[in-house]
Formats: C-alpha cells, sequence, structure tokens
C-alpha cells in the first residue's frame, strides 16, 4: 500500500486518516518506509507546502531533489489597479497568465469550488484567455483542486486562497457528526487540500488571494515565506 497523509482529501468519499494511523495496528509486522522524497517541485515551492502542514501530526517533511528554486509568489486583488470598467482579479489573471505562456510554460488554474466570480469555472477560463490567440489558449486549464489530485503542471495558479473557500465548512456541517465528524476535523482535511494545491506545481506557484481579513487563515504561516508579486522570469 503507498499513501500520503498530507492528501488525504477525500473525507466525503470515505478516505479517513485512521487507515494511515493505525495501519501499524491492524498490520503489527508490516514494514513502514518513509518516502520524503519530492521529485516534482521545485524547492521553493516543497518549502512553502511543508510550512503549511508544520503543525501537523505527521513530522515528515517532503524533500525537494529538484535543485531548481522556483518562485512561490503571494498576489492580493485589491493591489491591481484596473482600468475603469474592468474587474481587477480578471485582470491579474490575464497578466499572469500571459507572463506564464510567453515563457513557454503550461498553467493551470485551481479554484476549490466550480464558481468563480459568479461563472462556471469553464466560462471563467475563456474569459480570462479571451485575450490569447488559440494556440497559447490551449496551454491554460482550469480545475478544481480535487480533480488536481495526482496532476503536475510547470505553473499552478491558486484562484482562491481566501477565508470563505479554504476552509470551506458547510453551515450545515453538524448534521455531519453522524458520521463522526467535527469541525476541527473538517478543518484539518481543508489544511490538506490546500497543500494539495500547493504541490500541483513544478517550477511555479501563484497564489491569489483577496483583500486582508479575508484571506485564507491558512495563509498566516506562510506569506512571510513568500514573495510579494512582482513579474520576474525563474
Amino acid at each position: 500500500a503507498v499513501g500520503d497523509d498530507w492528501q488525504a482529501i477525500n473525507g466525503f468519499a470515505g478516505s479517513d486518516l485512521r487507515y494511515f494511523r493505525n495501519f501499524e495496528k491492524v498490520f503489527p509486522n508490516a514494514n513502514f518506509p518513509k518516502l520524503s522524497a519530492n521529485y516534482r517541485s521545485a524547492s521553493q515551492i516543497v518549502r512553502i507546502s511543508n510550512t503549511l502542514m508544520s503543525n501537523s501530526s505527521s513530522v515528515l517533511n517532503s524533500i525537494p531533489v529538484s535543485k531548481v528554486p522556483g518562485r512561490v509568489r503571494l498576489w492580493r486583488v485589491n493591489w491591481i489597479k484596473a482600468p475603469p470598467g474592468e474587474n481587477n482579479f480578471v485582470c491579474l489573471m490575464r497578466a499572469l497568465i500571459e507572463h506564464h505562456v510567453k515563457a513557454g510554460r503550461e498553467v493551470a488554474l485551481l479554484s476549490r469550488t466550480h464558481q468563480v466570480e459568479a461563472q462556471n469555472i469553464n466560462d471563467f477560463i475563456r474569459t480570462v484567455c479571451s485575450n490569447l490567440d488559440a494556440k497559447d489558449a490551449n496551454k491554460v486549464s482550469a480545475l478544481t483542486t480535487h480533480k488536481s489530485k495526482g496532476l503536475e503542471y510547470p505553473a499552478v495558479i491558486i484562484l482562491d486562497a481566501n477565508d470563505y473557500r479554504y476552509p470551506l465548512v458547510h453551515s450545515h456541517w453538524k448534521y455531519q457528526r453522524i458520521f463522526g465528524d467535527t469541525k476541527s476535523k473538517l478543518i484539518a482535511e481543508e489544511k490538506r487540500l490546500l497543500y494539495v494545491a500547493l504541490t500541483r506545481g513544478i517550477e511555479s506557484l501563484e497564489i491569489v488571494t483577496a483583500s486582508p481579513g479575508e484571506e485564507s487563515p491558512f495563509l498566516l504561516t506562510l506569506t512571510h515565506h513568500m514573495e510579494n508579486g512582482r513579474f520576474e522570469e525563474l
């Protein structure tokens, strides 16, 4: 069996950390090696991802194999001054996408849900890629973080590192107590989901959030490790 307790994000489908935590109790004679090498991501991406999970019950950090530093950048939508009549968020997305496409990178836009800026995720990608020619637009994809698990992309843009997306805990979560859920358990899974999003990037990771006070609380442990947004080549 192979698994990663930091990527256990499918609690809605029956996934549970107890399968990791109790493995040695169920199979007392099993060999239990820990695989720490990260062959995918640049070292800065691995470092930020480890920082997010630093308070996890698991003490095993990933170790980057790549010697490429890469880049992790934080963007707040309120930094952007869009032209009159244009949306700050859409302008930022177009600028980031164009930056990476011109550098020859395929780009994945990751969203916590199927809705982005009151649009279906497929409609949203058409909106933000409308300034690109067909060849460049084909280098850009958009999908939910859950669907991105197991995949990798040269450049990843996390669209919504906001308080109402990470964590996204339904207002009726109390009814899930019948399945043994607690609010802290649900929030911990949301943190692991953000970890999955962070670790999809190979070379570059862009984290986009709203104004201070609306950003994901999970970013509090990360922001002092990240660069403020600047358009520079890796």
